[in-house]
């Protein structure tokens, strides 16, 4: 009985030892030069991040380098209390953004989103596109 238990004990210890050291990845986390006041959303584009301000900033900022390229929109949205422009996705040609919007004289949050296939009549412009 003793000698199964010792192997039980020497398997386990084993197996435990050889699953968590396969698996180690280290990870290392950065200051990055980029002042921002509020970010709130970020989302991968290549090799460069979409990050959203509350007050209503999107910057492109190239994870390299680390320059940031503010890009114009008139995206309507409305900062109010916790309320702003919020979240961004981007996903291929496609992005989609989160903001408070002032409809029927109450706030709310919508959803926007824009594409190299966008409709032209049927949208705000972010930096080139429609959304």
């Amino acid at each position: 009985m003793k000698i199964i238990n010792s192997f039980k004990k020497t398997f386990l210890f084993t197996f435990c030892l050889l699953l968590f050291s396969a698996n180690t990845h280290s990870i290392t986390l950065e200051k990055t030069p980029v002042s921002l006041n509020n970010p709130w959303g970020m989302s991968w584009a290549d090799d460069q991040l979409l990050i959203t301000q509350k007050s209503g900033e999107i910057y492109l900022v190239n994870t390299n380098d680390y320059t940031k390229i503010k890009i114009d929109h008139k995206i309507p949205f409305v900062q109010h209390g916790q309320g702003g422009l919020l979240d961004i996705v981007s996903d291929k040609n496609i992005v989609w953004v989160t903001g408070s919007i002032k409809k029927n004289g109450k706030y709310t949050t919508c959803l926007l989103y824009t594409s190299d296939a966008a409709d032209e009549g049927l949208g705000v412009d972010l930096g080139g596109r429609r959304i």
